[in-house]
Formats: structure tokens, sequence, C-alpha cells
């Protein structure tokens, strides 16, 4: 082989290393994650229900009480913002019904506007027709 092929061969051969290396990086630290992930939300769901039989009775935590007025505060929040956006939908439909409203009366307008040019544009053809048959001898 010439020195150009088997350089060729080398950085072919190279580059595909490099590749598969990476791959099988991605794929550790991808499997490596998610174990940990997966882990974590093990630990964090895996609580306990009754103490070791080991510990003594004073070591038992209580259940803490703090997250129904904390969910409570955000149910209430959540309804007053879903009243805050009712008002305003109830105020922009109001507003959409006078808008409505307001072309109908403009569309009726033209309609009887056009109506009337139709009328007069209908006379002014009879009176130019009738001029027509006039003015001949």
């Amino acid at each position: 082989m010439s020195y150009r092929t088997t350089l060729a061969l080398a950085a072919v051969l190279v580059t595909f290393a490099l590749v598969l290396i990476g791959s099988v990086m991605a794929q550790t630290g991808q499997s490596q994650a998610s174990a940990a992930a997966s882990a974590a939300v093990i630990s964090a769901t895996d609580v306990p229900t009754m103490p070791p039989a080991t510990a003594p009775a004073e070591a038992t935590v209580a259940p803490i009480a703090a997250p129904a007025p904390v969910e409570d505060a955000s149910i209430a929040l959540l309804k007053e913002r879903e009243l805050e956006y009712r008002k305003l939908i109830e105020e922009a439909n109001a507003r959409l019904k006078v808008a409505n409203d307001r072309i109908r009366v403009a569309n009726r307008q033209q309609q009887s506007l056009l109506d009337q040019l139709k009328r007069a544009y209908a006379k002014q053809q009879e009176l130019a027709q009738a001029q027509c048959t006039a003015a001949q001898p």
C-alpha cells in the first residue's frame, strides 16, 4: 500500500474508534444517570411507615401538618385567579357584544344607503332613457 492509502485508512479507523468509544460512554452515562434518578425517586417515595424495632419510642417523628395550609393557600390563590380570569372574560365578551351590535347597525345603514343608491341609479337610468327617446325625431 502506498503511504497515502495507509494514512487514510488509519484516519478512518481512528475516527471509527472515537465514535464507538463516544457512543459507549454516552450510553453508560445515560444508564447511570437514569439509575441515579430512579434511585432518587425511589428513596424520596420510599418512606418507612413504622420505626425500626430497635429504635426507642422517642425517636419516632410525628407527621408535619404544614402542607395542608400551603395547599389550601394555593387552592385559594388558584380560585382567586380563576375569578379574575372569569371577570376578564365576561368583560371581553361584553365588549365583543357591543362591537357586534355596532357592526350590525353599520351593516344595516350600509344596506339602506346601498338600496337608496340603487333606486337613485335606476331613476337616473329611466330619466336618461326618457331624454334619449324624447330627443329622437
